[in-house]
């Protein structure tokens, strides 16, 4: 009996809903977007859309237009050829063991950060150009959450082999890679992303902890 109760929590799927809505009163649009955003590692098979994918692009493009961050770009997976080929490099290592889900991931895409480290003055510039860069990465990350995509930002991967694998240059530099594809319609208790949204995300701060608003008149 107990065997087949064990089977039957196991074997439990549940729509995906998401416990922290209650952290704004009455969430503005942005606000929900980044109650929204959070990191997936299950996904449905099915290919994102090439018109998303320029959609992205071009977000990328004025976001580094309005800001001047001339430095940092982006780059995402346009096959399965070049997916597999990064996922490949990412997971070599010590390093790529961190997450070892991604050699299994059903994501559609990848998308890469990249740095531009070229002359940079000191330690305190190349750190900047850093920032810049996950600035990017994160807006392009909130646009895919905008357009109903699922990603997950990760850092823990051995940057050095995507490096190679894209034949960068000795200034550039992999920060940070995401998967890129559709939410699961359904988690279940097996499943990593069932106990992470459950026991990290609602330990989280409030967002309106973090948020600030400001007013500007002239």
């Amino acid at each position: 009996m107990l065997v087949s109760l064990f089977n039957a929590i196991l074997n439990t799927t549940m729509e995906i809903k998401d416990s922290r809505e209650h952290l704004f009163e009455n969430p503005t649009p942005l606000n929900l977007l980044f109650i929204r955003r959070r990191s997936f590692r299950k996904y449905q098979k099915a290919e994102v859309e090439p018109a998303k994918i320029k959609e992205l692009e071009l977000t990328a493009e004025l976001f580094i237009s309005a800001n001047g961050f001339r430095h940092s770009c982006i780059r995402i997976t346009k096959d399965i050829k070049e997916f597999e080929s990064v996922v490949k490099a990412a997971t070599k290592g010590f390093s790529g063991k961190v997450n070892p889900w991604l050699n299994k991931t059903n994501a559609s895409n990848i998308i890469l950060a990249i740095v531009n480290t070229e002359k940079t003055v000191n330690n305190a510039d190349r750190l900047k150009r850093i920032a810049e860069t996950a600035m990017l990465m994160e807006t392009v990350i909130l646009r895919a959450t905008e357009l109903g995509l699922a990603t997950c930002w990760m850092a823990g991967i051995n940057s050095g082999e995507i490096e190679k694998e894209y034949r960068l240059n000795l200034s550039e530099e992999i920060i940070a890679i995401s998967t890129l594809g559709y939410p699961p319609l359904s988690s279940g208790i097996t499943d990593y992303d069932f106990w992470a949204n459950r026991l990290v995300s609602g330990r989280r701060k409030d967002l309106s902890q973090l948020v600030f608003y400001e007013d500007i008149r002239e």
